[in-house]
């Protein structure tokens, strides 16, 4: 089993059992995935974006400002690290907007969060059966960033 492998399946068991013990496993697994995978990877940046969305979740659990703080720079640098031709692109730049938004950053935010909707979008034209779910999910996302902004109008 790859250390990828391993870190997604940790994840995989917190996101069955809820437990914080399962959650520092996972994400000590993708801490092991991100340092085994070289940069230049195609999977790089998607481990540093699985492991911002752990830090996230446990920042949700334990409001950890490091936790949050450590999940904006590894959203960051997988958004800046990602080609455009990556096919994890628009789940990384949805990421990006999600922890972006959860520290204020609304217009970031909402520039990632676009991005991530306009990718999805030309997805779900070529592969409607399996795009379109994640277009409902990252079209959410942009719902839920214009709330945060004040734009009742445009979230709706």
């Amino acid at each position: 089993m790859t250390d990828r492998d391993h870190s997604t399946s940790t994840w995989h068991r917190f996101t069955r059992t809820g437990s914080l013990n399962d959650l520092n496993l996972a994400i000590s697994a993708f801490e092991v995935a991100a340092q085994a995978v070289p940069q230049d990877h195609s999977e790089w940046a998607a481990i540093l974006n699985d492991l911002s969305k752990a830090l996230l979740t446990r920042f949700g659990q334990t409001s950890s400002r490091d936790d949050l703080d450590k999940a904006v720079a590894l959203a960051e640098q997988a958004a800046r690290e990602s080609r455009p031709d990556n096919p994890n692109r628009p789940a990384i730049l949805g990421n990006l907007g999600t922890v972006l938004s959860e520290v204020g950053r609304w217009d970031e935010a909402l520039a990632a969060t676009q991005e991530a909707v306009h990718i999805r979008r030309r997805l779900a034209e070529a592969n409607p059966d399996t795009n379109e779910p994640a277009l409902s999910a990252s079209l959410s996302n942009l719902a839920n960033i214009h709330l945060g902004r004040g734009d009742l109008a445009r979230a709706i």
